[in-house]
C-alpha cells in the first residue's frame, strides 16, 4: 500500500479538519433544536416489483461472493477488465432504473428522481460527504495493521501498478461515476426504501447500511460502514437520490485522488 505524500497528507488533514467543523456545527443546531439537511422524511413508496427483484438478485449473489474465499488479486487485471466492469455496471443500472421511472403507480420524484433545487440536494450531500470523512478517517486508520496489499481493492491496485492518464481515466469512470450511481440507486433509493415500509426509520437505516458494508469485503466493510450509515440518514432526510450519488461520487474521488497523488 502507498504511503501518502506530503501533498496528500496535507489534503487530508484539511478534510478531517472540515469534517470536525462540520460535526461542531451538527452539534450546535440539534443543540438549538434544529435538524440538519432537512425534516424526516414520511416512509417512501413501495419501489416497483420489478426493481426490487432484480435489485434482490444483485445484492443476493454479491453476498454469497462475500461468503466464499477472496480470491487472490489478479496480475493480468487491466484496463480491459475495467471497462468490462463499467459495462456491466451500466447495464445493472439500466435495467434495474426503468421499472421506477416507467412505474404508472408511483412517480420517479417520490424515490428522490427530480431537479427541484438542484443546487441544494448537491449542497447537502457535500455537506452529508464532510460529515462522513472524519469517521470514515478514524476507523481507517485504526483498520490499518488488519490491510495489506493483497487485500486493497483491485481498481487501486491497478493505479499503482499502471500509473497512467488512460487508467486513472477509465478507473475514475468506473468508481467516481459507474459505482455512486448504481449503487445508490440499489441500496438507498430500492432497499433502503423497501426497508423502510417494514422497519422502523433507524433499523431500516442500519440494515441497509450492514448489507452495503459486508458486500464490500473484509477489511473495508468496517470504515465504510459509518460512511454507509451517513449516507442513509441523507436519503431518509432528504429523499434525494442526488444527495447520495454527490456524497458518494466525493468520498470514491477522494480515495483515488490521494492514492494518485502519493504514487
Amino acid at each position: 500500500m502507498a504511503e501518502l505524500s506530503p501533498l496528500a497528507t496535507a489534503i487530508g488533514l484539511g478534510l478531517l479538519v472540515l469534517s470536525v467543523t462540520a460535526w461542531i456545527r451538527l452539534a450546535v443546531q440539534w443543540c438549538r433544536g434544529s435538524r440538519p439537511l432537512s425534516e424526516p422524511c414520511e416512509p417512501p413508496p413501495k419501489p416497483h416489483w420489478a426493481a426490487l427483484l432484480m435489485t434482490a438478485l444483485s445484492i443476493g449473489l454479491s453476498l454469497m461472493i462475500v461468503t466464499q474465499p477472496k480470491p487472490a488479486p489478479r496480475d493480468d487485471f487491466g484496463i480491459s477488465n475495467v471497462q468490462s466492469v463499467c459495462s456491466s455496471t451500466a447495464l445493472l443500472g439500466v435495467i434495474i432504473a426503468l421499472p421506477l421511472l416507467l412505474d404508472q403507480q408511483t412517480h420517479p420524484s417520490q424515490l428522490g428522481f427530480h431537479s427541484q433545487k438542484l443546487g441544494q440536494q448537491f449542497a447537502r450531500g457535500a455537506y452529508g460527504y464532510a460529515v462522513a470523512f472524519a469517521p470514515v478517517a478514524i476507523v481507517y486508520w485504526l483498520t490499518t495493521p488488519l490491510r495489506t496489499d493483497k487485500s486493497q481493492h483491485q481498481l487501486l491496485r491497478l493505479i499503482q501498478s499502471q500509473p497512467s492518464i488512460d487508467t486513472l481515466l477509465w478507473v475514475v469512470l468506473a468508481a467516481v461515476i459507474c459505482a455512486p450511481l448504481v449503487e445508490e440507486l440499489l441500496y438507498r433509493v430500492i432497499l433502503q426504501s423497501a426497508a423502510r415500509r417494514l422497519l422502523p426509520r433507524w433499523a431500516a437505516i442500519i440494515a441497509t447500511a450492514l448489507v452495503f458494508a459486508v458486500v464490500h469485503r473484509w477489511p473495508d466493510a468496517v470504515p465504510l460502514l459509518p460512511l454507509a450509515l451517513v449516507l442513509g440518514v441523507v436519503y431518509d432526510c432528504t429523499r434525494s437520490y442526488w444527495s447520495v450519488v454527490v456524497l458518494h461520487v466525493l468520498f470514491n474521488a477522494t480515495n483515488i485522488l490521494l492514492l494518485w497523488l502519493s504514487l
